[in-house]
């Protein structure tokens, strides 16, 4: 098997990567093609329980119903609200958040799925804590 190191590892961090809760998570082979290719090369930090999110260059991706992504200034911090956060993987939604901190997002803050169209509410979630990952040396 000749993978490269950093694909290795990278691979290794998302099979380590769980739910905060004693839930297992099973992703689509698409979803977790999407996260071990975000995650390539980058190593885990400690989990943070809030990021900045004043400067405009922040960027959620959605990975699934259970992992949302945060990129921000080369560091990509992995989001998996416990029990999951239901119907953000459908790309007519779009996530609201009730912030504890104005310039933060922060474990604990609670998220409402919204349909924009309708304006209806789809599900809700809590964050959990954040865990950044960030280039490898």
């Amino acid at each position: 098997m000749n993978l490269r190191p950093s694909l290795l590892f990278a691979t290794a961090a998302v099979a380590a990567l769980g739910p905060a809760s004693a839930e297992q998570v099973t992703r689509s082979p698409r979803a977790q093609q999407e996260l071990t290719k975000a995650l390539a090369g980058r190593i885990a930090g400690q989990p943070l329980n809030c990021i900045n999110d004043f400067r405009s260059e922040i960027r959620m991706t959605v990975i699934d119903d259970h992992t949302l992504l945060f990129r921000d200034n080369g560091v990509v911090y992995v989001q998996q609200p416990p029990g999951g956060c239901a119907n953000i993987s459908n790309k007519t939604n779009a996530l609201t958040t009730q912030r504890s901190s104005t310039n933060q997002l922060c474990a604990g803050d609670i998220n409402q799925v919204l349909q924009p169209s309708s304006g209806i509410f789809r599900g809700s979630c809590a964050f959990g804590p954040f865990v950044p990952y960030r280039k490898g040396g």
